[in-house]
């Protein structure tokens, strides 16, 4: 955990700044007047429960690491973002039963992955004897796919919580931004999800509301999925669109998303999302 010294910190030849500088650098700072100063441990902790009965942990208080590559920041606001609408939904009596104990389930394991590459970040900034990895992971890194990986790592990006064997690859991840034309116009995931509601997007080539005289099975299609996100104790929202047929949502008809932006439930034609629905909206 950071500590931060006085911002009017001396600038003595004597100060273990200055000394510490000289020795790793071989350059004479002593000259110059300190604005501001940090020091930080690499201490690695990470608490054993995320909830106990009423007691929830989240950010610092549930994990303590260098802050290589300022990941810090992203897993805490994760974890609030994976927290809040879990509680929200608990504290008014609209959770479906277990939901809050999910936020341990999906962020601890998180946070260990995010310890895991903090360490190795750690060995690699701060180790003696690490050239020759260094080396190697410098010419790995010129490979788009191991950038790519590492970006998605370090940002959280690419963060997927556990989900079911035979489940679609979406199901678990973060939904990415994408265009979605719908009756109203042009929008996208992004905006769709800033109402703070879960999200059961109906896809279909052209977008819209559907004509209730011509009760075709799209129509009958349509008409269940809006009644089964009414039933929902937590706000689900219905929404007909269209996305572009070679995205991440080809194949499918209808996609689930979660409150956090991840997918609950996706799944090709006529797949029921009754029971995705029921566990995480109750």
């Amino acid at each position: 955990m950071s500590r931060r010294a006085a911002s009017a910190a001396p600038a003595a030849t004597t100060a273990p700044p200055v000394r510490a500088w000289a020795r790793v650098t071989g350059e004479d700072i002593s000259a110059g007047t300190p604005l501001w100063l940090n020091s930080f441990e690499n201490a690695s902790l990470l608490a054993d429960h995320y909830r106990l009965g009423r007691v929830l942990l989240a950010g610092d208080a549930a994990h303590v690491q260098m802050p290589s590559g300022g990941q810090a920041i992203n897993l805490g606001v994760q974890d609030a973002v994976n927290l809040g609408w879990k509680l929200a939904a608990e504290v008014s009596g609209r959770a479906a039963k277990g939901l809050l104990d999910t936020y341990h389930q999906e962020r601890h394991a998180t946070g260990r992955r995010v310890l895991d590459n903090v360490a190795a970040q750690s060995a690699l900034l701060l180790g003696s004897d690490v050239d020759p990895l260094r080396v190697l992971l410098t010419g790995l890194i010129d490979q788009p796919p191991v950038r790519d990986l590492l970006a998605g790592t370090i940002s959280g990006l690419d963060v997927r919580y556990p989900a079911e064997a035979d489940a679609h690859p979406l199901v678990g991840a973060r939904m990415p931004h994408l265009p979605l034309t719908t009756g109203a116009g042009p929008t996208s995931t992004t905006a769709l999800l800033r109402s703070g509601h879960g999200l059961l997007l109906q896809l279909s080539p052209t977008a819209g509301p559907t004509d209730p005289t011509n009760p075709s099975h799209h129509t009958r299609r349509s008409a269940r999925l809006r009644r089964l996100a009414a039933e929902r104790a937590r706000p689900v929202d219905h929404v007909p669109c269209a996305s572009t047929a070679d995205g991440p949502l080809s194949g499918l008809d209808a996609v689930l998303l979660r409150p956090d932006g991840h997918v609950a439930w996706a799944a090709p034609p006529d797949t029921d999302p009754e029971p995705a629905l029921r566990r995480w909206f109750g």
